[in-house]
């Protein structure tokens, strides 16, 4: 379950049950006209709230794709990540990470989790989505290949051992961060000879395809 969806589900209890003790006490001690304003303008500024904060967590939070694809060209392993919100986002953390699962008694299962050396492990800022080319974006750097020259695919051949691409980001205009994992179960996810396709696909296609 996503952070989102917990945030939501927190805040629509909080209010259900502030609107039900209010209703409550209003259809059980009864109120004034005075009262009764007081209580409706209670109410609608519950309301209000838990509507804003729907539309906030909803519609400002960072929005990121992550390929479930490797590329591999000349020794250089190549994730790729799309921003697909319409504004910036900020302080982005990249992290690989490597989990070898193992067995413990009772039929319990732990994981031995370490991360993998990046060439970029954070960037300042990335561009707001675009659906079609601009003037004001020409490369499409909503859309970024990161690379890795670490030796990937001998790590994952082992049976169980998958990684996790992990990408943390802030929203450029509330601040609000959110995480982004996407993993890649097994050695078929690398793709040699291939490269991402342009923009917001993520996709492959041969290296030799224009």
């Amino acid at each position: 379950m996503s952070t989102t969806i917990k945030y939501l589900i927190f805040f629509a209890v909080v209010i259900s049950a502030l609107f039900f003790s209010l209703y409550f006490l209003y259809a059980t001690l009864g109120v004034t006209d005075v009262a009764q304003h007081i209580l409706m303008e209670v109410l609608a500024g519950f309301f209000v709230s838990f509507t804003f904060i729907l539309l906030l967590l909803r519609f400002f939070r960072p929005k990121f794709l992550i390929s479930p694809y490797i590329c591999y060209r000349n020794g250089v392993y190549y994730f790729k990540i799309v921003n697909q919100s319409i504004y910036h986002a900020f302080d982005v953390s990249l992290e690989i990470y490597l989990v070898r699962p193992y067995s413990l008694a009772g039929a319990k299962v732990n994981a031995d989790i370490g991360t993998l050396p990046m060439q970029t492990a954070s960037i300042t800022t990335i561009n707001r989505f675009r659906r079609k080319a601009s003037d004001k974006d020409p490369f499409s750097l909503f859309a970024l290949i990161i690379p890795t020259k670490y030796g990937i695919e001998e790590k994952i051949i082992e049976q169980g051992v998958y990684l996790e691409f992990r990408l943390t980001a802030k929203h450029g205009l509330t601040g609000l961060s959110e995480r982004f994992v996407q993993k890649f179960p097994n050695e078929t996810m690398i793709k040699k000879d291939y490269k991402f396709e342009f923009g917001p696909s993520l996709n492959v296609m041969l290296n030799n395809h224009s």
